[in-house]
């Protein structure tokens, strides 16, 4: 019976998948690892304030609106069994453990969209110091990059903050060792309801972000925002510290893995 039980899961997953399933792309040889100068600083997700509401319906305190109790628990985890299965056998590619770490064992991402794009909003504020009339342009850019990944995944760009799923927002700077933020806000079954972006044109220090390093915090935090975590290897664009825009081959595999696992907890309850 033991032999015969990974048999089954697997095919009872596979029929609750269906239509889900992406293949990971393996790094090639290069790893396409190479690392450039380290430009900028940057920081992890944080957590939304209490009591906020967002488009999806009322949010808990935490930012977490509340889940129904499943009425098919040994479907959930079969599939909680197959989601852990496939982590492991791509954890070589991929640094999608450190989202288990961050996140409690929750696999955070945004829901199936069955075609619609995800609705950003750009906030300008060509009034601040160090504004620069391609900021828009630069946001374009860094959406760009991760579409090309995951095509699946597309934005578009909106005039009006009316509901948008992702809000991008420039300040001066930040009072810490930072240059940008992301907030997410998603239900305790891991569906991403809202992202916001908060972008700095200065450093702490005063000193103005030149494009490049605009480009590279943009594309980073853009990375958080669909989900991704931190890496630990310093030329994944995910690297804490950013050193570049360019998306790596773990970054590619990591998002391509995320995106093709269920949404929900690893943690298999007795």
């Amino acid at each position: 019976m033991q032999r015969i039980l990974p048999v089954l899961t697997v095919l009872l997953v596979v029929v609750l998948l269906l239509g889900r399933a992406t293949r990971t792309r393996v790094p090639d040889a290069a790893g396409d690892l190479v690392a450039e100068a380290p430009i900028l600083a940057t920081e992890a997700v944080r957590a939304p304030p209490p009591g906020a509401e967002r488009p999806g319906g009322p949010l808990a305190p935490g930012g977490e609106e509340a889940a129904p109790p499943s009425d098919t628990p040994a479907i959930d985890r079969l599939v909680t069994l197959a989601n852990r299965q496939r982590i492991d056998r791509e954890a070589r590619y991929t640094y999608i453990d450190s989202l288990l770490v961050e996140s409690d064992s929750l696999i955070r991402r945004w829901p199936n969209r069955e075609g619609r794009p995800l609705r950003v909003f750009l906030q300008e504020s060509p009034d601040l110091p160090g504004w620069q009339s391609d900021m828009p342009g630069i946001i374009r850019r860094a959406m760009s990059a991760w579409q090309e990944v995951l095509p699946d995944l597309r934005f578009e760009v909106v005039l009006v903050n009316d509901r948008a799923d992702i809000e991008v927002h420039w300040i001066e700077r930040f009072e810490i060792e930072r240059t940008g933020q992301t907030d997410l806000q998603y239900r305790p079954t891991g569906e991403i309801q809202h992202g916001t972006l908060i972008l700095a044109l200065q450093t702490r220090q005063e000193q103005v972000l030149p494009p490049e390093g605009m480009l590279a915090v943009a594309v980073h935090e853009f990375g958080h925002v669909l989900g991704l975590p931190h890496s630990s290897n310093l030329g994944d664009v995910m690297y804490p510290e950013t050193r570049t825009s360019r998306i790596s081959a773990r970054d590619r595999a990591t998002l391509v893995l995320l995106y093709a696992l269920a949404p929900g907890s690893l943690r298999i309850n007795p």
